[in-house]
């Protein structure tokens, strides 16, 4: 912007642009020094966590999302790693306030709940039955709960509706009903066509991320598994929803 629409835009423009050039950049390295810290605390050795930071650094997506595009989506990625790092610490309070702080700030980590709770349901396959910690699930819940109660008392409950709107059918955010069908009501101007595919992103993303849910019970408990478990559902969510664009990568 400062060199492109120099003549264009005014002073007061382009200070406010810097400045929130300078306050997404904070989160972009805050991130990455996370990212160093707990590969560290992880038992990398140091050339594996700067190996680790470095691969974050130069991640051509994020850096043109958040550096030249000026995304705010790396403002969640500090709280999903805090809420992963005290989840693999069994505090599990602070995971679930951290989980609500990350999808309160953008809403795509909602998609990370039901596995967050799946952490505390046990699959034994010996005795073939489930066993749910009880305890540890109401402490994340108690956080994700408090935080977001406060969070919607300081802000106006009316911001409940802004969740709803962006995640129907014709919102941006959550929607399934974006992009690809619009294309196909555009060009075809045939409703049925954009219903089918909104119908079909709708049941392979469900019915992917419960797959993966389901085979999470079965596997032991490590930060390991639920990043990888994570990044699955992420990654069906970049598959069949309709409304992907390139921020959320």
């Amino acid at each position: 912007p400062f060199v492109t629409f120099n003549d264009y835009l005014s002073y007061d423009a382009q200070t406010k642009i810097l400045i929130i050039k300078i306050f997404l950049g904070f989160f972009y390295y805050l991130t990455a020094a996370l990212v160093g810290i707990f590969a560290l605390k992880k038992g990398k050795v140091r050339e594996g966590a700067l190996m680790a930071v470095m691969l974050f650094l130069v991640n051509p997506a994020i850096f043109e999302t958040t550096i030249v595009l000026s995304y705010f989506d790396i403002l969640m990625f500090p709280s999903l790693l805090l809420m992963c790092w005290f989840l693999g610490q069994k505090k599990y309070l602070l995971s679930g306030a951290f989980l609500a702080v990350a999808f309160l700030t953008k809403l795509l980590p909602i998609l990370l709940i039901p596995l967050f709770l799946a952490w505390f349901i046990d699959y034994e396959q010996k005795k073939r039955r489930i066993k749910i910690q009880l305890k540890p699930a109401l402490l994340g819940l108690m956080g994700m709960i408090a935080v977001t109660s406060i969070t919607l008392w300081y802000f106006g409950w009316n911001q409940v509706h802004t969740i709803l709107e962006v995640s129907n059918d014709h919102g941006q955010a959550l929607s399934y009903a974006y992009n690809t069908p619009r294309i196909l009501r555009e060009w075809n101007n045939d409703n049925t066509a954009s219903e089918l595919v909104h119908d079909v992103g709708r049941v392979f993303f469900f019915a992917s991320s419960a797959l993966i849910i389901l085979k999470s019970l079965k596997r032991p408990k490590t930060l390991e598994m639920f990043a990888r478990a994570g990044t699955g559902i992420f990654l069906t969510y970049y598959l069949f929803f309709t409304g992907v664009h390139e921020n959320h990568i």
